[in-house]
């Protein structure tokens, strides 16, 4: 029986594959609580189109037995929050799911039933190192996504990389719905956030843009980072394909690989692929999850007070819990 990666690579090499039923028809959802959640995240979370079909689990009925069947294979761009709902719901992989494949940086919580149906994807870059002088800074900008004392880690280690930059351009996500005088000027949460950068980056023109502005730039000479280190809400960024494949580089993004199978989004940027796990963390997770899985019900099953079901309150300060402890792995394995 093929590998998942064998799987994945005769998928690749077949070309795009679209489900014959329309998307009513796949248990695709239009909860107002949902959509209000996804444009909560965007534009990080906004649509792009890719052979794997990229989607967060939210958007579909997780607890059907048939969700997505007539996919091969598709990408959860979930972070932390979003996955660990997945596998509370899926906690054993249905025998006609789909390959799943997932940011290599979750793989400890992949649980072990879960890792015959499941891929690790990881960025990469193919574009030569050039120099530039402007840098585009994406900040997801929320308190579980970015606490300060995280900020202020992320800016000491993004020091190095300003060097040589004259001009920092800052965009917070919350801003395309909300409007940019509301995110700095009336949320406290920004204004600190905020204030920390200008501390930091005292040597460059800072400017504040809004994501009109954003698709109005040239920035095939800029580099560019999407502030993300917790992946709390999410792993995969609209921002971040679309600043590569207009030709901006993605500063701390690995260079393409010459021996994995890989996907190109671009001429500029793609995935790789791979199954190196990390050990399951799920020995520290289970008792948690096991105690917080009652209140978390399949939205088909109730109307009412829809957002704590689909994520309490206490399942969210611990899968908060879950990323903080991530990263702090990550610092140490530097």
């Amino acid at each position: 029986m093929p590998t998942a990666i064998e799987q994945l690579s005769e998928i690749l090499q077949e070309g795009p594959f679209f489900p014959k039923g329309k998307l009513e028809k796949m248990n695709f959802v239009a909860e107002y609580f949902l959509m209000k959640f996804k444009e909560f995240l965007s534009p990080d979370s906004d649509l792009y189109r890719s052979y794997i079909n990229p989607v967060f689990s939210f958007e579909f009925e997780m607890k059907s037995q048939l969700f997505l069947s007539q996919l091969k294979v598709f990408s959860l761009r979930d972070g932390v929050l979003p996955l660990m709902h997945f596998f509370a719901i899926n906690q054993v992989p249905d025998s006609n799911a789909p390959l799943i494949i997932i940011d290599s940086k979750l793989s400890s919580l992949i649980p072990d039933v879960w890792r015959s149906k499941v891929i690790l994807r990881t960025p990469f870059i193919n574009s030569p190192r050039k120099k530039t002088n402007k840098i585009i800074l994406f900040l997801s900008c929320d308190p579980l996504n970015m606490p300060l004392e995280i900020l202020e880690i992320e800016l000491e280690r993004l020091q190095n990389k300003l060097i040589g930059h004259e001009e920092v351009y800052l965009f917070f996500s919350s801003m395309r719905i909300r409007g940019e005088g509301e995110a700095i000027y009336d949320h406290a949460w920004t204004q600190k956030c905020l204030l920390k950068i200008m501390e930091k980056v005292k040597g460059c023109k800072i400017h504040i843009i809004s994501f009109r502005d954003y698709l109005k730039m040239d920035i095939s000479f800029c580099s560019f980072m999407v502030l993300n280190p917790l992946n709390y809400y999410f792993t995969d960024s609209y921002l971040f394909h679309d600043a590569s494949q207009r030709g901006a580089i993605c500063l701390g993004c690995n260079l393409q690989p010459s021996h994995l199978p890989l996907l190109n989004l671009s001429i500029n940027h793609g995935f790789y692929f791979h199954q190196n796990f990390s050990s399951y963390r799920g020995e520290n997770h289970e008792k948690v999850l096991r105690g917080v899985f009652h209140n978390i019900s399949s939205y088909a099953q109730s109307k009412q007070a829809i957002e704590n079901k689909f994520y309490p309150k206490d399942f969210m300060d611990w899968s908060h819990d879950v990323a903080l402890e991530l990263y702090e792995d990550c610092q140490k394995n530097e």
